[in-house]
């Protein structure tokens, strides 16, 4: 798999639900964190609802990006990879 030998960390922040999160895929397994990650290679924040466009393919991640709908704190490129490894 894509994933099979990434451990990576991102932060997830939404702030008009005034909630942060996080996830880390590990060996091809992605696990869910209820609270914001002490450390994460990547963060991003957006809204919910860009969240529910990507994931139902009404919006990309690229265009949700490039409109500022999405801000990346971090290095953009590890945002890209860490997407990579899921089909949306």
């Amino acid at each position: 798999t894509r994933s099979s030998d990434t451990l990576m960390t991102l932060g997830l922040s939404f702030p008009d639900r005034e909630e942060e999160h996080g996830l880390i895929v590990r060996r091809g397994v992605i696990q869910y964190l209820p609270d914001r990650p002490g450390q994460a290679d990547v963060r991003v924040q957006l809204n919910r609802t860009v969240l529910d466009e990507v994931i139902s393919g009404r919006a990309s991640w690229d265009d949700a990006v490039a409109s500022g709908r999405v801000k990346i704190e971090g290095d953009p490129d590890q945002f890209k990879r860490f997407v990579g490894l899921f089909d949306f």
